[in-house]
């Protein structure tokens, strides 16, 4: 058996003998530890997360630069559980009840669209319950829209398999740069309830593909002193490759930011609230939408504990598996550094125990020069800039870059100018074999 297929039957192994002790000591305690008629979905979470104030979504919820919200959403309740309803959120069951369907037949831990390696039994619960979560598809009488671009996160991120990118740009996202927010970028949502008009482009409109969600829970994780030290702004070692931070626009403080192909989401709590948001129009306590939700449906749309589980499914959705390497592929992980293409896209990132291999990324901003403009900013990014997309997963892309206007990889690493235009040409003038080594490396990915 597969040490992901082992992984799994432990829990199902665990859970199982789990389930007779709190059942036996559910029958002794009925009466006096019966929960209420309606009880609370923060039961359902880890009690680390729910009955801590202190957790990721309250901290980001609580930051002074977070997003204006409207009307002040009220704030959970996080008096510590304790006895009989403790243990019933410790086990998971709940959530393996959710999650049962999937933890049968989703991908395993380590394959392509799985779990991370080296889960723990109650995170891979919490990965598969979350996994549930992220296929829920909501109505308008939940709260969907009233205008949207698409009814359920899977929607818009499942190819190759769940937690994907867009199987085509028909699945991606419309931006428009308005007059009126000084050109910055904002949503523009495709479809619209009934009553309520579709939303026009105003100013300069642009496709933006959905990325892959694979593996952002480790670069999630890494500090953010390390993304500082691979800034280069004033180009201090003279090799035209700058790289900045990218910061979320607003607020009292300026805050770094690593998320969306314009590095203006914080983290990963606020990059899935703001996808709630941005795309299904749902209200959450992180995020609501600044031109009003102008529905029925009292906000937040969405709560706490169902936020967490999408969260908790992003977080711990693994990197994807390498490829096979062949001598081929290997020369051309050489050439590939050779020329100049891990100025961006680099290898190893992090540190310590947050040392993060194989991304191929630096979570950096780069002017990628006028054949990639988009023609709109978005906070401190112009349109000619692009946070260094990973490459890990490169092998399950039919299309490439952030509009998926190159067919190939050729093609792609054409309009690479700006600050990669050194790279770019140095790759064009390899001899025909070192290019095909440099592309075998690249699909082995």
């Amino acid at each position: 058996m597969s040490r992901g297929g082992s992984q799994r039957a432990l829990v199902l192994g665990l859970v199982w003998v789990s389930g007779l002790c709190v059942g036996a000591a559910w029958s002794q305690s009925s009466q006096r530890d019966a929960p209420p008629d309606k009880p609370s979905e923060r039961a359902n979470c880890d009690p680390g997360q729910c009955g801590d104030a202190e957790s990721a979504l309250d901290r980001a919820a609580a930051h002074p630069d977070a997003p204006p919200r409207g009307e002040r959403l009220e704030a959970p309740d996080t008096s510590p559980r304790q006895g009989l309803s403790a243990a019933w959120a410790d086990l998971r069951l709940l959530g393996l009840a959710r999650a049962w369907d999937e933890l049968l037949s989703a991908p395993a831990p380590g394959a392509l669209g799985g779990p991370h390696l080296g889960a723990s039994w109650r995170q891979l619960i919490d990965f598969y319950d979350g996994r549930a979560a992220f296929q829920r598809v909501f109505t308008a009488a939940e709260g969907l829209g009233p205008t949207y671009n698409d009814t359920s996160c899977a929607n818009c991120h499942n190819a190759p398999n769940l937690g994907g990118g867009g199987a085509d740009i028909d699945h991606g996202v419309r931006v428009h740069g308005p007059p009126w927010t000084g050109g910055d970028a904002m949503g523009l949502r495709k479809h619209a309830a009934p009553g309520f008009k579709r939303e026009v482009g105003v100013g300069t409109v642009a496709r933006l593909r959905s990325p892959p969600l694979y593996g952002l829970g480790v670069l999630d994780a890494i500090p953010n002193s390390d993304l500082d030290a691979l800034a280069d702004p004033d180009d201090r070692d003279g090799d035209g490759v700058r790289g900045v931070r990218g910061y979320r626009n607003g607020g009292r403080v300026r805050r770094p930011a690593r998320f969306g192909q314009k590095a203006n989401e914080w983290d990963l709590p606020t990059f899935a609230a703001g996808a709630m948001v941005d795309e299904m129009g749902l209200t959450n306590r992180l995020r609501r939408d600044a031109r009003g939700d102008h529905d029925a449906v009292a906000d937040p749309e969405v709560s706490d504990a169902f936020m967490r589980r999408v969260q908790a499914y992003v977080l711990l959705l693994g990197r994807p598996p390498a490829g096979a390497t062949t001598d081929v592929s290997e020369r051309g992980a050489e050439v590939f550094e050779r020329v100049g293409c891990v100025g961006c896209h680099r290898a190893t990132i992090g540190s310590g125990t947050h040392r993060v291999r194989g991304a191929y990324t630096d979570m950096l901003l780069h002017d990628m020069g006028p054949s990639l403009d988009s023609g709109i900013k978005d906070g401190v990014a112009s349109g000619a800039h692009w946070r260094t997309a990973p490459l890990w997963g490169l092998r399950f892309r039919h299309r490439y870059l952030h509009d998926n206007r190159a067919a190939t990889l050729d093609a792609a690493l054409a309009h690479h100018q700006g600050e990669a235009k050194g790279a770019s040409d140095r790759y064009r003038a390899l001899p025909p074999e070192e290019r095909a080594a440099v592309r075998a490396f690249l699909r082995s990915l």
